[in-house]
């Protein structure tokens, strides 16, 4: 029997993007395909004052919402699914937001949990890499999630209420952050890992997901950094673009402006996130994910509906 074949559309608002990918679904199989890819660079996080989300923040967030959705249906798309992280799920009027941001839209939006994005970020992750136990880290713009696989089974999952958009705005002036700021974010991190109180020593492999991640991996690449393996950074990478930040700031901001210049000011805090998490897991090297929460959440909307 062959399987049947849809084309479903993924909107992920997130902190900083809000970013829809196109995937063409065999629901017999659960296999699926990436189609395309678009995002819209929205920093719903900046929206948010005293804990509550601007109505500017709204009309942005609604904005893009709505040309991202017409994409989807010029390509085709039988289903949209829409969900938000961070930014929307941590602000005071949270239920507010989404309820006026579906009306705007006539889209159903789903808002996650913490613990509910980090199952979702492991399960996407383990499509792209083969860890069988260990630390699962995905660093996002107002959040970052840890998880922990034991045989790839999902032993447990939380939320860090940091990530790399919502550090700087806390801890950075102006777009490039400094040493003394930086470290700000560091001593931030380190509060938050030793609240969550997880044991993360108890791992033995890392994965890191998400686009600070790979971006470093890049930009480590460009620096002259040891080839240990396209799909891994160590923290060897991670001090060589922080020593070079201090050296020699020039070089470092050409060569992210030439591999991912939305990211100028969130790239740091985000390397020093991931820095901390391996210092605290006694973990120097990471594999990068391919895919992460956004595939994740596909395969339990596609296991729903098979």
């Amino acid at each position: 029997m062959t399987a049947k074949t849809e084309i479903w559309s993924i909107v992920d608002m997130g902190s900083n993007t809000i970013r829809l990918c196109v995937y063409l679904v065999r629901l017999g199989d659960g296999s699926y395909k990436k189609l395309l890819d678009a995002r819209e660079t929205v920093g719903l996080s900046s929206y948010v004052e005293e804990g509550m989300m601007t109505k500017d923040g709204v009309r942005a967030a609604s904005k893009a919402l709505k040309k991202l959705l017409r994409t989807a249906e010029l390509v085709g798309c039988k289903r949209n699914f829409v969900f938000a992280t961070a930014a929307i799920r941590n602000c005071k009027n949270s239920d507010e937001v989404v309820a006026s941001i579906q009306d705007r839209t006539c889209c159903r939006i789903e808002v996650i949990s913490g613990k509910e994005e980090a199952r979702l970020s492991v399960r996407g992750a383990l499509e792209t890499v083969d860890v069988e136990s260990g630390l699962f880290f995905d660093i996002g713009g107002g959040s970052t999630e840890l998880a922990m696989i034991d045989g790839k089974n999902y032993v447990f999952g939380q939320s860090l209420p940091y990530g790399s958009l919502s550090t700087w705005h806390e801890f950075v002036g102006e777009v490039m952050p400094t040493p003394e700021e930086l470290e700000k974010v560091a001593a931030c991190i380190r509060g938050a890992l030793k609240e969550s109180a997880a044991d993360l020593t108890i791992a033995n492999e890392m994965c890191g997901i998400g686009g600070t991640m790979r971006m470093a991996r890049k930009v480590a690449a460009e620096l002259g950094a040891d080839p240990v393996g396209k799909r891994l950074l160590t923290l060897a990478d991670i001090n060589l673009i922080m020593s070079t930040f201090q050296n020699d700031e020039a070089t470092l901001q050409r060569i992210m402006l030439e591999i991912n210049p939305a990211r100028m000011h969130t790239f740091l805090p985000g390397c020093v996130i991931a820095r901390e998490i391996m210092l605290a897991s006694n973990i120097d090297t990471a594999v990068i994910a391919k895919s992460g929460v956004r595939e994740g959440y596909l395969l339990s909307k596609m296991k729903k509906l098979a």
